[in-house]
């Protein structure tokens, strides 16, 4: 009985979670101001609010939770060198949505525009229907620099 009961008390702790607790996972990583480790794991501190005001950014970040990076990248001058897992496995659509306003709201300290839409669990569970992989976001990150070329720096 005691087993149930825990399972339960799980389930009921990751639907009540707040933004912050689900950013502990990436926080491992990426440090829990966002900073990163030079080399190791990027920053994302202050690099979420100008790929969440274009739509092809917005998507591209939508996309690296749901599916992982794996590919060279270049953050700030520094190259990066490794794999981010995907995290549709450990969240549902509604906490990847959570997170991801989280993502730019909190971990970045750029001003957002009054018209910025935050992440909603439809248009994550839309982005979930559609194919995707690490690779693949590697190749609309190399899209995304062509595009934007300051805004990828």
């Amino acid at each position: 009985m005691n087993k149930y009961l825990l399972v339960c008390l799980g389930f009921i702790s990751i639907a009540l979670a707040d933004d912050k607790s689900l950013y502990a996972r990436c926080a491992v990583c990426h440090m829990p101001d966002g900073s990163g480790v030079s080399g190791v794991f990027p920053p994302i501190k202050n690099r979420m609010v100008r790929l969440a005001t274009i739509p092809d950014g917005r998507i591209y970040l939508a996309k690296v939770l749901i599916h992982g990076l794996m590919g060279s990248i270049q953050v700030g001058g520094i190259s990066y060198m490794g794999v981010m897992p995907p995290q549709n496995g450990a969240f549902q659509p509604k906490q990847l949505a959570t997170l991801l306003n989280y993502l730019v709201t909190e971990i970045d300290n750029n001003v957002l525009p009054q018209d910025w839409v935050p992440y909603s669990t439809a248009e994550i569970e839309q982005l979930l229907s559609q194919p995707g992989s690490a690779l693949s976001n590697f190749d609309l990150r190399q899209r995304l620099i062509k595009q934007y070329p300051r805004l990828m720096q």
